[in-house]
């Protein structure tokens, strides 16, 4: 609970709703090229499919993945749309950066922060896609191998949510071991590899404690998006997904900032009185 306190009160700052504001574009495109109720329709909707559904490959791998349909054309829009997360992304990471280390909030030298920040916030994005992307994959091949296996949709629905469960758990954890890399390249210039392996040695000095700080603003946000899912409204979707998206692409950028520089040991001049009034 430290961290997710020491990022809320971050955000009381009075200059961060600039940050936020940005958020919002981003947010809004994501939220039309996907939507965070995928899974849980999934399993709000399981039994309101056909057996033939479950044994047809392609269909299961659309129902996660999002990518059955115009393949080349969404994973060229997800290209375009990581370009443009990557840009706003750096601009928000060289202010938090900045503020934390001079006490100075700024938005001053936008060009100069997507220079300086560009690459690291592209790899970091580029990073998780992937990593989501894994998690569509693997849960598709789960749900049609237990289908292949047992013949029972009620013992599939049972399997494929506990194998859920561990496949979610086994993301965190990769989430959580490589959620400093961003910010070892950023404050320390380290290189790709080089700024993972240290994030891997650091993290793990306070594993449990950056999980909860990932996965507990997730679960009221997860449970919003499940009861949407019920809901089946594309609009309602996306509206919400826009202010969940909003929320966490504002939360995140400062948690790994305060986690890096707690682990770190760095002073945070942004925490003096003086530089609290500005």
């Amino acid at each position: 609970m430290k961290y997710i306190k020491l990022s809320f009160e971050y955000m009381k700052n009075k200059h961060y709703w600039k940050i936020m504001l940005m958020m919002i574009v981003p947010a809004l495109l994501l939220s039309f090229l996907s939507t965070y109720s995928t899974t849980a329709s999934f399993f709000t909707n399981f039994f309101q499919r056909t057996p033939e559904e479950w044994t047809n490959f392609a269909t299961v791998f659309g129902m996660f993945t999002e990518l059955s349909n115009r393949t080349l054309v969404r994973l060229a829009l997800f290209l375009l749309l990581s370009l443009v997360l990557a840009t706003v992304f750096a601009v928000a990471i060289g202010v938090i950066h900045k503020h934390m280390r001079t006490g100075r909030f700024m938005f001053r030298n936008i060009f100069k922060r997507i220079n300086e920040n560009f690459l690291q916030t592209l790899s970091t994005i580029l990073a998780i896609f992937l990593l989501v992307f894994l998690f569509g994959v693997f849960m598709a091949v789960n749900v049609y191998f237990w289908f292949a296996v047992t013949k029972h949709t009620v013992a599939t629905f049972a399997l494929s949510l506990i194998f859920m469960l561990v496949l979610f758990g086994i993301l965190i954890s990769f989430a959580t071991l490589l959620s400093l890399s961003c910010s070892y390249m950023v404050a320390m210039g380290k290189g790709l590899l080089s700024a993972a392996s240290s994030s891997i040695k650091t993290t793990r000095k306070k594993f449990w404690s950056i999980v909860c700080a990932i996965v507990l603003p997730l679960i009221p946000l997860f449970a919003i998006e499940f009861g949407v899912s019920f809901a089946n409204i594309k609009a309602l979707s996306i509206i919400i997904d826009t202010l969940i998206n909003t929320a966490l692409f504002s939360y995140y950028p400062v948690l790994i900032f305060v986690i890096f520089y707690d682990l770190e040991n760095w002073g945070r001049e942004d925490l003096l009185a003086i530089n609290k009034l500005y």
